[in-house]
């Protein structure tokens, strides 16, 4: 079994192994819509070039990402201050 970091689907290798998954995504959740920032990672495992089975982790990276938001946020105000001196 191998394993790679993608943003793409899982696809079988032509060994017929599995490949692994990254992926962050945002989606509204829940009755208030909030959005959710979501760490996956995980391998499948794939039987004739057909996917049998799938196994990982789905990780709640909300305040991580906001936080990373925030500073992006705060470098480029900076950024565009200084520039304006």
């Amino acid at each position: 079994m191998t394993a790679r970091s993608s943003t793409a689907p899982f696809v079988p290798h032509s060994s017929a192994a599995a490949r692994a998954s990254t992926k962050s995504s945002a989606a509204p959740c829940g009755p208030t819509a909030t959005v959710r920032w979501i760490h996956g990672k995980g391998s499948a495992s794939f039987e004739n070039g057909k996917p049998v089975r799938l196994a990982g982790i789905a990780i709640d990276v909300t305040g991580r990402k906001t936080l990373e938001l925030e500073r992006e946020e705060l470098l480029a105000r900076e950024r565009h201050l200084r520039a304006s001196r």
